[in-house]
């Protein structure tokens, strides 16, 4: 079972998502992904560690949270984004443009292997 990030510094959160939104997301946007819950969320898991590795702009809100986000010092449109705010899970910004493009690769490619410098072009 994943441990969800909401914004409020959740001890051992893995996933900004659920495999329920993910299911959701994949099938507004035509998108295939694994069929089985356990195999969306090691996606998610999968997601979850990429996004730490990014460079964000801002900083982590707490120096003991697992995740990159909440983060205060981020701009959304001229605008700072609330310092509770899990980046993944605002409506400007959902979690959904990293699956997008884990997907779009084929999803037994590993992550290593999938387009991450075209995600960090666009959110950075």
């Amino acid at each position: 079972m994943l441990i969800i990030e909401n914004g409020s510094i959740v001890a051992g959160a893995d996933s900004y998502a659920t495999a329920a939104e993910l299911v959701t997301y994949a099938a507004n946007y035509g998108l295939t992904i694994p069929g089985t819950e356990a195999e969306q969320e090691a996606l998610l898991r999968r997601a979850y560690l990429q996004m730490n590795t990014l460079p964000w702009k801002g900083w982590p809100v707490n120096r003991d949270q697992t995740g990159a986000w909440p983060r205060y010092g981020v701009l959304s449109n001229g605008y700072e984004l609330p310092s509770t705010l899990s980046r993944a899970r605002s409506s400007s910004a959902r979690w959904p443009w990293l699956a997008r493009s884990m997907l779009t690769t084929s999803t037994r490619q590993s992550c290593a292997r999938a387009p991450w410098s075209r995600i960090a072009l666009r959110v950075l």
